[in-house]
């Protein structure tokens, strides 16, 4: 059985329903993470900043107002390269996940609280990807190719719960979740 932090659980407390029981709460890992998207991002980022930079120090030269033009493209190519990782660092810092009874919870938020709840029921593919050292990332619904394929957007819904990521003793989280989806068919 998974011990729960109390202070997660008085986080998450307060958007539980009257009979819903919370399994487990845990926080994310902190810090810059990588992900496999990285591998492609940053070396593009990397080209894209410092041809924007170079161009914006070039337009100077002539005139001020070229310059000026170059500004937004340096500050794209900033985002790709570390404005992103610090923006996720900074919002994995306020988030808190829950298993429930009925539901997974993610929430967060910096100048204002976001809740997210994804039904427990309609949970139907779980993917576990476990490092070294226990941590890992719970993958909810399908992924890959089969997520692009089953998509109704072009594009992956970033408002969208697609995981449980970067939190310490994943298998034993995983396995509360299957106990709990299972749970969930057995009484339907």
């Amino acid at each position: 059985m998974l011990v729960i932090d109390s202070e997660f659980k008085s986080q998450l407390q307060p958007y539980l329903e009257r009979e819903e029981r919370l399994l487990w709460a845990g926080k994310p890992r902190g810090g810059i993470q990588f992900k496999p998207f990285d591998l492609f991002m940053l070396p593009f980022g990397l080209a894209w900043f410092g041809f924007a930079l170079f161009w914006t120090y070039m337009a100077a030269q002539s005139s001020i107002l070229f310059a000026l033009f170059g500004i937004p493209f340096v500050l794209v190519g900033f985002g790709m390269v570390a404005g992103r990782f610090i923006a996720d660092a900074w919002n994995r810092k306020t988030m808190v996940y829950g298993i429930t009874t009925e539901r997974i919870l993610v929430k967060s938020g910096i100048s204002k609280t976001v809740v997210k709840s994804i039904a427990i029921a309609s949970i139907a593919d779980v993917e576990l990807v476990e490092k070294k050292d226990g941590s890992g990332t719970i993958f909810l619904g399908p992924t890959g190719f089969k997520a692009l394929v089953s998509s109704k957007e072009t594009l992956p819904n970033a408002r969208t719960i697609h995981s449980i990521a970067h939190i310490p003793n994943v298998r034993e989280v995983y396995n509360q979740l299957l106990i709990s989806i299972k749970d969930h068919k057995v009484n339907d």
